[in-house]
Formats: C-alpha cells, structure tokens, sequence
C-alpha cells in the first residue's frame, strides 16, 4: 500500500503549532495588553515636568535606594565620606506614564534644602548645603548632566547611621513650578 500512503506528521506539527500559539495568546503572550511590569528607574535624577511645556518640575528615580557613600578624606580626626552619583539628567524623552516631559529649554535650576541630618550636606559646585533653607542653582535642560557630591562627615572609628537629605527642585526663571519633596538616604559602605 505504498502509492495509498499519507504523510500524516506534517499535518500533525501545524496543528500542534496552532494550538500552542492560541494557548500563548491566550495565556498573555501574544498581542494584546500585557501585564503591568515594574518600572526601570535610572541611575541618576532624570529631570522633567509634569505636563508638556509647563507643569510643576519632577524628578524620576527610585527614591527607595541607598545611595552608597566612601571614605574620600581625612580631615584631622574626621572621615569625609562622598560620592558623585546619582546626578541630575535632563530627560530625553517624554514618558507619560510617569508622568515626565522633557524641559522646553534650558532653565536655572534650584535646589532647597528641606531637611537634613545633622553631618549631611551636598555640594554643587562652590556651594554646599548643610541646613534648611540653603539653595544651589545650576542650569538644567533636555539632556543635560551635573553631578553634586552627596557627603557625610563622621569621626574616624565611627560607623555613621544613614543620613537622609531632603530637597525640592525649582526653577529661578519661573516658567515650571517646584516639585514635590523627595529624600535621598546617604549610607556610609566603607567605614
């Protein structure tokens, strides 16, 4: 009965395709709303606004790190510990699931401290922040870069408990609004 024979198998493997791609679709994979996954933070303060051209100013970040701080000089009997990251990025893109839009131009950006603990302080530039109410400015726009130095002064043999800094960012040309307050927690990894 060989001229009768039919090869069977390869009707076999479409189906089987078929039926694993309707259970892919049908499981999520396929086209279609996907699960809502976590969001991938940047590395540093990316800069944008709250709505197109305007808005109040953001920061995107996960704000839930530690930024990690190392030895970085002897000062007598005092141990400064530092670090440059995160810095502040000016977004690229709009993300409006943020919600972050990029700046319209370049601004002179503020920065306030809020709160501070006592041995925190940042520097930007020739400027260091150590208490309440202290601003720096510095010029910000679509993909610009600056990094501060974060800081925390603790006598030597001393493991310091973390630090946290509070600030808002504002605009000094008045064109976008101050942002929310946000926290960063400094912590000492290299006593």
């Amino acid at each position: 009965m060989r001229g009768n024979r039919t090869d069977h198998g390869v009707g076999t493997r479409a189906c089987v395709l078929v039926v694993a791609a309707a259970l892919a679709f049908v499981a999520g994979c396929g086209f279609g709303d996907k699960p809502d996954l976590p969001p991938i933070y940047p590395e540093d303060l990316v800069v944008g606004s709250s709505q197109p051209g305007g808005g109040a100013l953001t920061l995107f970040f996960d704000f839930a790190e530690q930024v990690p701080l190392t030895r970085s000089a002897t000062l007598g009997p005092l141990v400064l510990y530092s670090n440059i990251d995160p810095a502040f990025d000016g977004a690229l893109e709009d993300d409006p699931d943020v919600p972050s839009y990029v700046l319209a131009a370049e601004i002179p950006l503020t920065v306030e401290l809020v709160a501070i603990d006592d041995g925190a302080s940042a520097r930007f530039g020739e400027t260091v922040l150590s208490a309440p109410g202290d601003t720096a400015e510095f010029t910000m726009g679509p993909g610009g870069h600056f990094h501060p130095e974060w800081r925390v002064v603790a006598p030597e043999g001393a493991v310091p408990e973390p630090h946290r800094v509070s600030f808002r960012v504002g605009d000094a040309s008045g064109r976008y609004g101050s942002s929310t307050i946000y926290t960063l927690t400094l912590v000492v990894t290299d006593p």
